[in-house]
């Protein structure tokens, strides 16, 4: 069976709703507070994410599950109310950094033509092929304009492009190709 190859797990850090009572308008201190009473004798698969307000633990737990491979960490207001599609909590992140390819863009497709939406960054794995790592987009408006014209001399089809699998299929928004670049460098491998 599936279930028993891939088992499934829930894991639970909010609650919305608990039959007729909406917990939506309440606190998040109170909403956790009835989600800890509710799941109170859970077992796994059902889990309750841990929390709490010591600066020194969320510090340790920070360090700790870097390890692990975790972004890090979530931090949410005490008093902050749940509010549909906004994002209240805050990341607390690694910071990484790494010198990537520029490999391509996506447009800023709802203010206009002529604007940066995204740079689509790579890195050479151990067997030379250029792989994707993702995206970086945050650029004021007028860095997105700029982009775009620097870019411009580099678009090139997909022809050698060791992403041609994202080429476009008709109709579908796909990104721009460039001649991958390092950052600020001479052209990458390709």
């Amino acid at each position: 069976m599936l279930s028993e190859r891939t088992p499934a797990r829930f894991i639970a850090f909010d609650l919305l709703a608990h039959d007729d009572i909406d917990y939506m308008g309440r606190p998040f201190a109170q909403r956790r507070a009835a989600l800890e009473q509710l799941l109170r004798s859970v077992a796994p698969p059902v889990h309750l994410t841990p929390t709490t307000a010591d600066d020194k633990v969320a510090g340790e737990w920070f360090n700790e599950f870097e390890g692990a491979g975790l972004d890090g960490l979530i931090a949410k207001p005490l008093d902050g109310d749940y509010q549909p599609d906004k994002r209240t909590m805050f990341k607390i992140k690694h910071e990484r950094t790494a010198d990537c390819v520029v490999a391509g863009y996506r447009l800023l497709h709802k203010s206009g033509p002529d604007r940066i939406g995204s740079l689509l960054l790579g890195l050479f794995n151990g067997d030379g092929v250029l792989a994707s790592v993702g995206v970086i987009g945050a650029f004021p408006m007028v860095r997105r304009q700029e982009l775009f014209q620097e870019m411009q001399p580099l678009v090139t089809t997909f022809d050698d492009h060791p992403w041609a699998w994202a080429k476009q299929e008709e109709g579908n928004r796909t990104p721009r190709n460039s001649t991958p670049r390092a950052a600020g460098g001479p052209p990458a491998r390709t």
